[in-house]
């Protein structure tokens, strides 16, 4: 079992002050904000390339004043004489200083925007510095330079001269600067603040602009800077932070290191966090805190960090145990480990060493199993591998069995690597630690067991016996659901049948089988060694569920009547006498007397029966008083039947009474009804055919409008069964005989037309007036000026017509008015506007007989 390991790592943010020619930060830096700076780069070439945010010429090689070079090292300018020898601020073999010869004063090393910046957070503006002078000269000495955006001071720092050393050394300056509320874009500038001439040359490095806050400094409970733990393991390591002042409202995130780049933690956002390690996989895990102020988090140009801790999982060791296993009684075991430092080793009946390769002699049975070695590494970690040996056991499955004749029997042999049996006839594979023996007669077996150093033999005896010849007194029968048949078997001692289900005995030769489905019994035979299988299948029909499609029915004699059977497959009626056909499920019965039938019906296994009664009702011998009649329309007819005990007439509409045997008629058409006449189950019926005679009814058509000297045609209509007709008076008319005479009286005068049934049904008159028009008055002025009095042109003649035909034109033609249809007065406008006075020339046409009425209208305004 894994045990937990617990570290707990402390994170102090305290303060501390380094020696430096400048106000820098006393606490913890963010990261440099890129873009802000430069460490110059790295290269393998022996130059790096020229810089863009310089007031200095960059050369290859220096040779005077206001000169600069990208490069490793001052290149033995001067044969060292005059310059000091450096290399890269942080210690990089291929990085590159910036080697200045200042000109003069306010001359700008290097100039940069800031973007991006949270106002009240305080940054750092620094450089490294180193005095190249080996000799007396001018001390260099630089201005720090913050401006706005449009190029204005906001705050500058001028360090203290960096005086020449006996031995290279960098020397940190810079300024501290607070960024302005509503400001996020600032200037940096990196200028010359000692004259050029004799000295002043200098190395730069790590130009830097990044945020400042308290400082953060990683330890352990124990010092430790650097946490080790073992591959596999499982622990749990705390970090934890104590804060001092330094921001208002403190933030907090964890992060860890994921490849170049670092990612959050999730929800790790307090001084405390646990890291876990379950199995732990090999590899370095470097964690750190970043911290801000509220609302900064998300800006890495506004954060600082710590520096990293280290917790490194160490790779434990791939131990792999083995040993000379299969080994043989009395003799050594030797085990072996391939690595490791220190070694424990475990095996069966409480085995421990401490050896690399212990050695166990005078092996016994007892010491086979499983040897477990613990190897551990240098650095202290530790894993373990088994390895299982086997002392050599020999023996078979079994010493001896009895088979039948025919049979075989599986032979098994252990302990060894190589097997010999004999004598071979019989067998599967006589060189085999698995066989199959298949003897004719009992033999016994001896087989040889080696594992290529020790050998020892084991003996099997087979006995072979006679089979067993089984027997059953049936292999198939059916029997009915509910009913039983007995099974025998024979040629053996003992009898076992499956399933038991439906069996009087299951272990006797012989049994009862009482089963509620069909099943198939198999019977084992057994002579106490040999043992042989029997089948019997019953087939168990279900029972008959006899049923027919009426139990009873009446029917008239003389009639038949379709009897049906169902639930077998066979079937037999009894008396034939009036069957159709007595041998089928489907016979149709026609009895002259009431007779009960008897129908057995068998599916071939099981039968049952049914009975059915065919009562034999005599006919009925259907009367009416009448068979055909007339009637006008509006009158009615007395109808009877008779020779039934219950009637029905059809239709029903127009009876008084549809169910009795006598009933009133009053159709109002020609109607044929038929009765049913029933008395018990028998019915006939009859039919009464009432012919209805239509009334005589007269239609003279609408009234007319006629002018004098016009004539007009009548619209006469009637209707009826064998009806004539006439017209009164026969004043004018061409022939008042006829139902459309023509008609041209010279006044107003009323025409009846006479309809009357020559069948002695209801006569009809009707009357239509012609209007006739003697004198045609057209008015020939109006004034539609809005006094009410004679505004519009009306011709009251026209108001008698259904459709005159009214036009009105100008002196020029144009049509200025028209009424079609039903007559509509003239208001003196055309299309809505007032025509101007003057005479206006008609035509009207009153219908499609009439002559045309034209004249002049004065239309007055």
């Amino acid at each position: 079992m894994r045990s937990i390991i617990r570290f707990t790592l402390l994170i102090f943010f305290i303060s501390f002050k380094q020696l430096t020619l400048a106000q820098v930060c006393n606490g913890t830096l963010g990261d440099p904000i890129v873009g802000a700076g430069t460490d110059f780069g790295s290269d393998t070439k022996e130059f790096g390339p020229e810089i863009p945010n310089t007031s200095y010429k960059y050369v290859t090689k220096i040779t005077d004043d206001g000169q600069y070079m990208i490069a490793k090292n001052p290149h033995n300018l001067f044969n060292n004489y005059w310059w000091q020898d450096v290399t890269d601020h942080g210690k990089d073999k291929d990085g590159y200083i910036m080697i200045v010869c200042p000109r003069g004063k306010g001359d700008i090393f290097y100039q940069a925007n800031v973007d991006n910046l949270c106002p009240k957070t305080t940054y750092e503006f620094s450089a490294y510095v180193l005095n190249l002078l080996k000799v007396n000269g001018t001390n260099p000495k630089l201005r720090f330079t913050i401006e706005d955006k449009d190029g204005q001071i906001i705050k500058e720092s001028v360090s203290e001269e960096i005086t020449k050393a006996t031995e290279p050394t960098w020397v940190k300056c810079g300024m501290l600067f607070t960024i302005p509320a509503n400001m996020s874009t600032i200037k940096i500038k990196l200028t010359n603040e000692n004259f050029g001439g004799v000295g002043n040359d200098m190395a730069l490095d790590d130009i830097s602009f990044r945020p400042c806050g308290p400082t953060l400094t990683p330890l352990t409970s124990n010092n430790m800077q650097n946490i080790k733990l073992c591959e596999h393991a499982t622990a749990e390591i705390d970090l934890n932070v104590n804060v001092t002042a330094g921001y208002t409202n403190p933030v907090y995130q964890w992060q860890i290191k994921n490849g170049n780049d670092w990612a959050d933690l999730p929800g790790e956002t307090n001084t405390k966090t646990i890291v876990k390690f379950v199995n732990a996989v090999e590899g370095t895990y470097m964690y750190h805190l970043v911290a801000a102020e509220q609302g900064n988090m998300a800006s890495a140009n506004c954060r600082i960090v710590s520096d990293p801790l280290t917790i490194t999982v160490m790779p434990s060791p791939k131990p792999i145990a083995s040993s000379n296993s299969p080994v043989c009684l009395d003799t050594e075991i030797k085990l072996d480990v391939s690595e490791g430092n220190t070694f424990i080793w475990t095996g069966p009946n409480n085995f421990t060493s401490i050896e690399k390769n212990p050695i166990i002699r005078n092996a016994t049975v007892d010491m086979s199993g499983d040897y477990t070695v613990t190897a551990t590494g240098a650095n202290g970690c530790s894993s373990s591998s088994s390895v299982n040996v086997q002392v050599m056991k020999v023996g078979t499955n079994i010493s001896s069995t009895t088979i039948c004749q025919g049979s075989s029997v599986n032979l098994e042999a252990s302990g060894g690597t190589s097997y010999s049996w004999a004598p071979s006839k019989g067998l599967s594979d006589p060189s085999s630690a698995k066989t199959t023996a298949s003897p004719d007669e009992t033999t016994t077996y001896t087989v040889t067991i080696s594992n290529g150093t020790c050998s020892k033999t084991a003996q099997v005896t087979i006995k072979v016996v006679d089979k067993v010849q089984p027997s059953t007194n049936i292999s198939s029968t059916s029997i009915c659901k509910g009913s039983s048949v007995n099974l025998e078997a024979s040629g053996g001692t003992t009898y076992l049948w499956s399933p038991s289900t439906g069996l009087s005995d299951p272990s006797n030769a012989n049994t009862t089988a009482s089963p509620d489905e069909t099943t198939t019994y198999t019977v084992n035979i057994s002579n106490g060694t040999c043992s042989e299988t029997a089948q019997v299948t019953v087939n168990v029909v279900d029972k008959i569920q006899p049923s027919t499609n009426i139990s009873s029915i009446s029917i008239c004699k003389g009639s038949s009547v379709n009897l049906e059977a169902s639930g077998g497959t066979t079937y037999s009626w009894f008396p034939i006498t009036g069957l159709s056909d007595p041998s089928s499920a489907k016979t149709t019965a026609s009895p002259d007397k009431t007779t009960t039938y008897t129908v057995s019906i068998s599916n071939g296994t099981c039968s049952e029966t049914a009975q059915l009664t065919v009562n034999v009702d005599e006919k009925v011998v259907p009367s009416t008083n009448i068979s055909t009649t007339s009637i006008c329309l509006g009158s009615s007819i007395n109808l009877e039947a008779s020779g039934g005990t219950t009637y029905s007439w059809a239709p029903s509409k127009g009876l008084s009474d549809p169910s009795s045997p006598k009933t009133t008629a009053s159709p109002d058409e020609t109607t044929t009804y038929t009765v049913t006449i029933s008395s018990a189950t028998c019915s006939e019926t009859a039919q009464v055919t009432v012919n209805v005679i239509r009334n005589a009814t007269a239609d003279a058509g609408e009234d007319q409008t006629i002018l004098n000297e016009q004539s007009t045609t009548l619209k006469g209509k009637v209707t009826g069964d064998d009806v004539s007709y006439f017209w009164t008076p026969s004043d004018y008319l061409d022939d008042p005989n006829k139902l459309n005479p023509v008609a041209n009286p010279p006044k107003d005068i009323t025409y009846t037309l006479h309809a009357r049934s020559n069948r002695g049904c209801i006569s009809s008159v009707d009357d239509v007036f012609i209007k006739v028009f003697t004198e045609i008055k057209i008015p020939t002025s109006f004034s539609p000026n809005g006094d009410a009095i004679n505004d519009s042109w009306n011709i009251p003649i026209a108001e008698a017509f259904s459709s005159p035909k009214i036009k009105v034109i100008n002196r020029y033609g144009q049509l200025v008015y028209q009424s079609t249809g039903k007559f509509k007065p003239w208001d003196g406008k055309s299309n809505g506007k007032d025509l101007p006075s003057g005479s206006y020339f008609y035509s009207i046409y009153f219908n499609s007989d009439s002559k045309p009425y034209t004249g002049w209208i004065m239309l007055i305004r």
